[in-house]
């Protein structure tokens, strides 16, 4: 039997709302308050210094740096000098890489994680610092729209996909801070509106399907526990409403 809405119950449904209090859904059980920011927008402020503070490597020989030919998009912190970033090959070029910046070495290269000819839609840091979590296109033939879950390792320099075997459009991992195994995402197949959210051990056990949504939408934050997850319904282009999620569910 799958998994339906009403199986997952009790959930908090709200108007779509300013992202900063969402993430109260993941703390107050089935209040309907909403004051405190998510995670995810919380590690976005503690990091943004360490993300700006990435300044362009001297010249050596006239040469263009790393750094001067990529435009940062998006960045996470790995420990107190190492940063991953998300970069576009050259401004205005729609082909971004992951790369690992050491904020400790102004003349070192950033590290490239991922190839050129791939496309990234979202990645995160394990809160151990040991991988980095991401999708790419990579293994999808003919840029078909899949994105497929990779793992980096960091001290290694090793990858390795997690969901090689369904093709599904997935979205950005969100990584639980006290469980750093574990990675919570959402996906949907081509041509279908349900979306279904999945908890990946990062270890490359087979990934669990633990919600499944009618409509289209996308997960957007979990707890720190990685038992509840906040999932924003779309019900139109200018409607959304978000719901909080149990994540311990089974399949059956």
């Amino acid at each position: 039997m799958s998994l339906t809405m009403q199986r997952l119950l009790p959930t908090v449904v709200l108007p779509v709302v300013a992202l900063a209090g969402v993430g109260a859904l993941l703390h107050k059980g089935n209040s309907a308050a909403v004051d405190a920011p998510p995670a995810a927008i919380e590690e976005d402020a503690r990091h943004a210094a360490q993300i700006s503070s990435i300044a362009p490597a001297p010249r050596a020989e006239g040469k263009e740096t790393a750094s001067e030919s990529c435009a940062i998009t998006s960045g996470a912190a790995v420990d107190a000098t190492r940063v991953v970033c998300l970069t576009s090959a050259r401004p205005g070029i729609d082909v971004a890489q992951l790369r690992l910046h050491d904020l400790s070495c102004v003349t070192c290269a950033p590290e490239p994680i991922t190839e050129l000819d791939e496309h990234i839609s979202g990645f995160g840091v394990t809160s151990d610092g040991k991988h980095i979590v991401f999708v790419s296109d990579a293994a999808s033939a003919g840029r078909s729209g899949n994105f497929s879950l990779f793992r980096y390792d960091i001290d290694t320099r090793r990858r390795a996909e997690l969901t090689p075997d369904d093709a599904l459009d997935r979205d950005a991992p969100r990584l639980p801070r006290k469980h750093p195994d574990l990675a919570i995402y959402s996906a949907r197949a081509q041509g279908e509106s349900q979306t279904k959210v999945f908890v990946q051990p990062i270890g490359g056990e087979k990934a669990k399907l633990v919600y499944v949504d009618p409509e289209p939408g996308e997960l957007v934050d979990v707890s720190d526990d990685g038992t509840r997850g906040v999932y924003r319904r779309f019900i139109s282009p200018e409607k959304s409403v978000y719901i909080a999620i149990e994540l311990r569910k089974r399949e059956s």
